[in-house]
């Protein structure tokens, strides 16, 4: 029996370094840019779970384990790692999630008011949700999210006064009312976006210096401002500069932290994109110059982050778009040529940006007319 328990002793305190290392370190290793050396972290709690998967009636160790699989699925995200491409290749971000997810409904149906079980629950939901994002499955995706909001409200009610108990509703009808407007293909009123970012700035009043809820204000932010695009391009600029100004006092606060730095680059490109739109391009190129050295050096940081590569590519392409219509054809040449070159870090890897590619094709038949004139 003392054998049995300085095993379980040693078990619990093996499990909980797994955990700390695939949720606190991987956070803080996040703010330093350099995801890339949790890759043996991956393979061992992999290798470790393994040989000792617990089970059902061992909740605590098993609740632990779906919590690790949420966290593998989210770095495997951050890697490109959607979907399995062979057996020989690391597990994907699907199958960690689809994990997560029933042994989380697992936990929650035996006791559905414990209100750690119904977090993670929506959490899975919504990550399952995400990965179904598309046209194809886009029925998959409402069933997650609607399970989400399920759960989130059930959350709400147990813990009317937390953080989690306060923005997990907002989220979950924010997915929502996403899903309405770009796979229902319904025209959401903009009265609906506008009051879900009103309750996202009454959290984060409430909260201030919570990362999440400032990330969440942020992304609310950028989905306003591409609803009003169309019929209020001002507005939709202005918009984006609130989601460029909540992060940079949050970065401001933490200059160190890679990931923040990456969101602001991030909400930066949002604004250049709507500045585009409402024809201001010498704000575009200011803006863009402002943040492009960091967004490089960010990828240079970590070459494997799929993130920092999709964002560097995507301001030097909004700013050829601005060189271009300002008649900069030499600068827009070179920022093309840029694009190009990062273009070669995409093949073999499930991530791309085919959107982006086509469309430079189009401004390099531009930049010819202009060196023709």
């Amino acid at each position: 029996m003392n054998a049995r328990e300085e095993a379980d002793f040693r078990r619990n305190i093996a499990e909980e370094q797994i955990e700390f290392m695939l949720t606190d370190l991987k956070e803080e290793v996040k703010k330093v840019g350099r995801l890339d050396v949790l890759d043996v972290v991956i393979q061992r709690a992999s290798a470790y779970y393994d040989d000792f998967e617990p089970t059902l009636d061992q909740p605590k160790a098993y609740e632990r384990l779906s919590r690790v699989n949420m966290s593998l699925g989210e770095i495997a995200l951050e890697f490109g790692r959607v979907e399995s491409v062979d057996e020989k290749q690391p597990r994907s971000a699907r199958s960690y999630f689809e994990d997560a997810y029933n042994q989380a409904r697992r936990l929650y149906e035996r006791a559905p008011d414990n209100a750690d079980y119904v977090f993670n629950y929506a959490q899975a939901a919504y990550w399952l949700g995400s990965l179904n994002f598309s046209e194809d499955t886009k029925n998959e995706a409402r069933q997650f999210f609607e399970k989400y909001a399920d759960l989130a409200k059930h959350l709400s009610v147990l813990e009317p006064n937390t953080l989690r108990g306060r923005i997990e509703p907002i989220m979950a009808d924010t997915n929502l009312a996403i899903w309405d407007s770009r796979l229902g293909k319904l025209n959401v009123p903009t009265k609906t976006i506008d009051e879900l970012v009103s309750r996202f700035e009454a959290a984060y009043a409430s909260f201030p210096t919570a990362q999440q809820i400032i990330k969440e204000l942020a992304y609310a932010y950028a989905w306003q401002a591409e609803v009003h695009a169309a019929e209020a391009p001002d507005f939709s600029v202005l918009t984006r500069q609130k989601q460029l100004l909540v992060l940079q006092i949050a970065l401001r606060n933490d200059p160190k932290d890679r990931a923040l730095e990456h969101e602001v680059n991030l909400a930066a490109a949002g604004v250049a994109k709507a500045m585009l739109n409402a024809e201001r391009y010498h704000d575009v190129v200011d803006i863009i110059n402002n943040r492009m050295k960091s967004a490089e050096r960010l990828w240079q940081l970590d070459r494997s982050n799929d993130y920092f590569l999709r964002n560097y590519v995507w301001l030097n392409y909004y700013l050829a778009s601005a060189e271009v219509s300002l008649g900069k054809v030499k600068y827009a040449r070179q920022r093309i040529e840029e694009i190009q070159r990062a273009k070669i870090f995409f093949d073999g890897r499930e991530v791309s940006l085919p959107v982006i590619f086509s469309e430079v094709e189009k401004y390099i038949e531009k930049l010819e007319l202009h060196a023709s004139k």
